[in-house]
């Protein structure tokens, strides 16, 4: 009987990918990752693969991911009009005139002026709220503690900021009179309110100092760690496969929209463009990063996305391993697909 072999068996066959992935993991980088490219237009995988040190971990901090997926996707499907401004839903700002007049949607594009982070957790980090409410309350008053000169840049020019997303997280859920836990969370795709105390299905992300313990079963960023874990600029949690669907539910949604913005939006609505130099992604694919080595990226001129998920700070969060991997990994997929 004659079998038809798909060709893209010879690539997996003969690529070099694993071979990348496999040196990670024995110079000891990361000790779990995810990666799948494919076409998101007719659903086919060219690529996929997944490894963890511990065979029971299956969830990944989706770190500033969840910017692009939570308050990016939300916003739109929140009705909010793009011309309200922050006095509409923040009277709490009475006392920053400036901050009051920034129109939501400069929250979404990075072109608000707001700096990029401050450091709420201090003195802050284990909290817990009885109500989204309350966690409104205790964010606020953060952002009041300082003078309004130190929460904006002299200009409004586009700056990458987390505080942008935090206030649209909290715009967004006061416009839905619903937690973004409530809103969001789905099997497998979710906020992660509390530590879970049976963590072994969630990736190690290292030893944390200021928790005194390792971060696994919680978030890794601390501000969002000190919000108890609900935020816009960071807190979900994922399987490979719930996010693969997620991204596909994003992009049947939002592509239409995000190409045709490129003319009136440089920075593509808070996404980022993509920068490195190989034959994967044209110069108007776009996406996002996370902090903790994670990328998701999709290119309109072929239809391609890519994922990859990692937990490059396991071993220190200054390491400099990810821009060479991910550059080895996405040059080798060019050559290749």
């Amino acid at each position: 009987m004659d079998v038809e072999i798909h060709p893209l068996f010879w690539f997996f066959m003969n690529s070099n990918i694993e071979k990348i992935i496999d040196k990670a993991f024995s110079d000891a980088s990361i000790s779990d990752l995810y990666v799948c490219i494919g076409n998101y237009e007719t659903g086919d995988i060219l690529y996929e693969y997944e490894k963890h040190n511990n065979a029971d971990r299956k969830y990944f901090d989706l770190a500033s991911l969840t910017k692009m997926l939570v308050g990016y996707d939300l916003f739109y499907k929140s009705g909010i009009d793009s011309n309200s401004t922050l006095d509409e839903f923040l009277p709490e700002f009475s006392s920053f005139p400036n901050l009051q007049k920034i129109k939501v949607l400069s929250l979404l594009t990075h072109e608000s002026g707001l700096k990029p982070w401050k450091n709420f957790w201090i003195k802050n980090l284990e909290s817990s709220f009885s109500s989204y409410q309350k966690r409104h309350e205790k964010i606020l008053s953060l952002f009041l503690r300082y003078d309004e000169k130190d929460l904006l840049q002299d200009s409004s020019e586009y700056l990458y900021s987390d505080l942008n997303y935090i206030l649209l997280g909290i715009i967004i859920e006061r416009a839905a009179n619903r937690s973004l836990k409530d809103i969001v969370n789905k099997k497998d795709y979710f906020f992660l309110e509390t530590p879970r105390d049976n963590s072994k299905q969630f990736v190690d992300y290292g030893y944390c100092a200021l928790r005194k313990k390792q971060i696994q079963g919680f978030v890794h960023d601390e501000n969002c760690f000190s919000f108890s874990g609900i935020s816009a600029h960071a807190g979900l949690f994922s399987s490979s496969n719930a996010l693969k669907d997620q991204l596909q539910e994003f992009l049947n949604c939002h592509h239409k929209r995000l190409v045709n913005i490129q003319s009136n939006y440089p920075t593509r609505g808070g996404l980022q463009f993509h920068d490195s130099e190989n034959l994967l992604f044209s110069k108007i694919a776009l996406g996002h990063l996370g902090f903790v080595g994670n990328d998701i990226w999709f290119d309109p001129s072929s239809s391609k996305f890519f994922i990859l998920l990692s937990n490059r700070v396991k071993y220190g969060r200054l390491s400099s391993f990810m821009k060479d991997f991910r550059n080895n990994l996405y040059k080798e997929f060019s050559t290749e697909i």
